[in-house]
């Protein structure tokens, strides 16, 4: 039997008592059952023959041939079956126990009728009784996928004025996801939707749900469903014409997951139209005097050192980078850079400004500087002033003499354009020994002097 918090639905349930006589139970006791109800039914009949002796021997019996098979099945329905005719036949058609004398042709008649429509109902009581235990299987396990259900479940029953029309619907069943968005069964089960129903939508979803009774075809809609402001996904279809199924589903979750992805493709379609401008100005910047195959260098060395940059931001979710990832990162294709530090974080804009910076003294230190010569070599230092900005240093060692350039480069356009503000400032010292870069910064907050050291080399 199906049921929710002690409210059954669905139209013809057996009683208690008929549920009783169904119930599973073992063979022995089903056996012993029979025995049980062919010996009440013989004293009954005794009883009976004292108010008339020409009462059917048999007809007690049948009763007591039905219940054992309702109770056992077919073995104790044949059980029940065999005793009935051979106690009938010995105590109520023989004479010799106080009743008449019943005559032999008769007697057979009688014992093959009874035979016969005992069989039946044997075969039927089975039958039910099988029927009934595949059903209460069936009713366990809808429980426990209703029990197990993410959607919440309601079914309704009709409710109609004298002239038959529909005017409401009362609750009959509720699953445990039900009671979750809506409240709890016992309160609500029996109650009509009218009267009940926990959401300003309710008009608009009673109308809904006459349309579906009313034409069979099912429905969907979603709502805000005032209770945790929720979103609902909701769906209605007709069981029969006295019953409605509708099913919710919470789907706050994924319209939020929905909104946000729209966001991200917001976000990404941004960041991809920075990265092809940001691509188009270094073909544009980089130098073309130095022949294709110079150019094809420059600007695939330049667009690698980008792409390592957008992966180091990719890992923090575009959001910040350590200067220590960016400074190992950029210059991970070059020896005898020695760098340190403590721990400071940057944002993701001012990262790709120094990545491009660094990657920009990097091959100039390759091409005319200190890591031309076998001799030389670069350490970068940085540290945290007392304004709580960071200060970073870019020294060669060991090259050939530094003289000033004569024309502003690449590299040049890079620090004016990506520190020339009240937060950011770079200076270049063209010193003999070698070439000086400072580079002056925000920090992300959160960042103190004390923070952990970092080494790159």
């Amino acid at each position: 039997m199906l049921a929710s918090k002690g409210a059954s639905w669905g139209a013809g349930q057996p009683s208690s008592l008929v549920t009783t006589v169904l119930a599973p139970r073992p063979t022995a006791v089903g056996y012993a059952f029979a025995v049980a109800v062919v010996i009440s039914a013989a004293l009954l009949r005794l009883a009976l023959g004292f108010l008339e002796t020409f009462i059917v021997p048999f007809a007690v019996f049948y009763p007591a041939v039905l219940l054992a098979a309702l109770a056992g099945g077919a073995g104790p329905g044949l059980l029940a079956t065999i005793l009935s005719a051979t106690l009938a036949s010995w105590l109520f058609m023989g004479g010799d126990t106080g009743f008449p004398a019943i005559d032999t042709h008769v007697a057979q008649a009688n014992l093959l009728l009874f035979a016969v429509s005992a069989a039946l109902l044997v075969a039927v009581g089975s039958a039910l009784r099988s029927a009934h235990a595949a059903r209460v299987e069936m009713a366990k396990v809808f429980s426990a996928v209703q029990e197990l259900a993410l959607d919440g479940v309601v079914i309704f029953r009709a409710v109609r004025d004298g002239a038959g029309a529909l005017v409401d619907f009362e609750r009959i069943y509720m699953n445990t996801a039900a009671e979750r968005v809506l409240g709890s069964a016992e309160l609500l089960i029996g109650r009509r939707y009218l009267d009940t129903s926990p959401t300003s939508q309710r008009d608009r979803l009673f109308r809904r749900y006459l349309a579906v009774m009313e034409t069979g075809i099912p429905a969907e809609d979603e709502f805000r469903f005032e209770s945790g402001n929720r979103w609902i996904y909701n769906v209605a279809a007709r069981i029969d014409d006295d019953r409605l199924a509708i099913t919710f589903r919470d789907i706050t979750t994924l319209r939020e997951t929905i909104t946000q992805q729209k966001f991200l493709m917001r976000e990404l379609n941004h960041r991809v139209k920075n990265v092809l401008t940001s691509v188009l100005s270094l073909a544009r910047q980089t130098a073309t005097d130095q022949g294709i195959a110079g150019y094809r260098e420059a600007l695939t060395a330049r667009i690698s050192a980008m792409a390592r940059a957008h992966d180091l931001l990719m890992t923090e979710s575009w959001e910040s980078a350590r200067l220590a990832d960016i400074v190992a990162q950029t210059l991970a294709p070059y020896d005898r850079i020695f760098a340190r530090g403590p721990a400071v974080a940057v944002t993701a804009d001012l990262a790709l400004n120094i990545n491009m910076v660094l990657h920009e003294l990097a091959t100039n230190a390759a091409k005319y500087g200190a890591l031309s010569d076998q001799e030389g070599h670069v350490e970068i230092r940085w540290e945290l002033t007392a304004t709580g900005a960071a200060s970073l240093v870019w020294r060669e060692y060991g090259g050939p003499p530094v003289s000033p350039p004569t024309r502003k480069g690449f590299g040049s356009r890079i620090l004016m354009r990506g520190f020339n503000s009240d937060t950011r400032r770079a200076e270049l010292d063209f010193a003999p020994d070698g070439l000086r870069c400072t580079l002056v910064f925000e920090v992300q907050p959160g960042t103190s002097p004390g923070g952990r050291a970092a080494d790159t080399a």
